[in-house]
């Protein structure tokens, strides 16, 4: 068993819950889906599965805090990490 394919789709509904829209996964070998914008997964095709997929998604033009922020609260955080890690090394000289 390939569990990459499984955690390519898992992926893609982690993303659809960041970002707050909706996802068509397309795959050729792997597990293709519709997942709305809570990571609700809509309908899907199995592994190798040949077909058509209909669904209806919603359009959500909205912004998360995540797609409002991204990663930068980690550049942030590394920062700090740096900065205090920069004056405990100073007080040991």
């Amino acid at each position: 068993k390939y569990y990459g394919r499984d955690q390519h789709f898992a992926l893609n509904i982690i993303r659809a819950i960041e970002t707050g829209r909706s996802f068509l996964v397309s795959s050729q070998s792997g597990i293709s889906g519709c997942i709305d914008p809570y990571g609700k997964v809509i309908k899907t095709f199995g592994i190798d599965e040949i077909g058509i997929l209909n669904c209806s998604l919603p359009i959500n033009k909205q912004l998360t805090l995540f797609t409002r922020i991204s990663y930068w609260w980690l550049l942030g955080l590394i920062i700090i990490v740096l900065i205090v890690e920069r004056r405990r090394f100073k007080k040991r000289l």
